[in-house]
């Protein structure tokens, strides 16, 4: 009889070790993730809203001035006000405290918010929003910034930016979030 629980053991533990071994998910590096297919889905943004542009590199302030990213993209978005700058920003960062130094410069010390810019939440673990006007043009425009893991997200649009962010950020999740 103790033979016999012995082998029963020997091969649950032999066919939990298997299956362990199966479930092992290999992380891909953040650097080489696929962003692309992420950015704009249909539905993020009203219809007369098209991607544009995409690049892989950000030159413009203050988003260079930030800490170096692992990876970095921008797409632009036309829209029915083509005069207005409409775009979301996504970079990822290897260390946690390059991530929250990059969300503090951009929400603090850049021009890109204001005073009158507001936490919010539902959106990534941390979210600044503020909707403005563009001088002029008296176009409104929202900006929303975010973290979510291991990215910082900034979205600048002439239309409901919050619930682009929203579904941006269940996106990411998904994939930029590491166990």
């Amino acid at each position: 009889m103790n033979k016999i629980l012995a082998i029963i053991l020997a091969l649950l533990i032999a066919a939990c070790t298997q299956a362990t071994a199966s479930l092992e998910v290999t992380e891909i590096p953040l650097a080489d993730l696929d962003l692309e297919p992420l950015l704009l889905e249909d539905g993020d943004l009203p219809a007369d809203f098209k991607g544009s542009t995409i690049r892989h590199t950000i030159e413009e302030a203050p988003f260079s001035e930030l800490p170096p990213a692992a990876q970095a993209i921008v797409q632009e978005i036309d829209g029915y006000n083509q005069d207005t700058s409409n775009f979301v920003y996504v970079l990822l960062y290897e260390d946690f405290d390059d991530l929250q130094e990059a969300f503090e410069q951009l929400v603090t010390k850049s021009f890109k918010f204001n005073e009158e810019a507001e936490p919010i939440d539902g959106i990534g673990e941390q979210a600044q929003f503020e909707k403005d006007e563009f001088a002029f043009h008296y176009i409104p425009y929202e900006k929303v910034a975010f973290t979510r893991c291991n990215a910082l997200v900034y979205i600048e649009t002439s239309t409901d930016s919050l619930n682009y962010a929203r579904r941006l950020d269940a996106r990411l999740k998904e994939t930029v979030c590491r166990n």
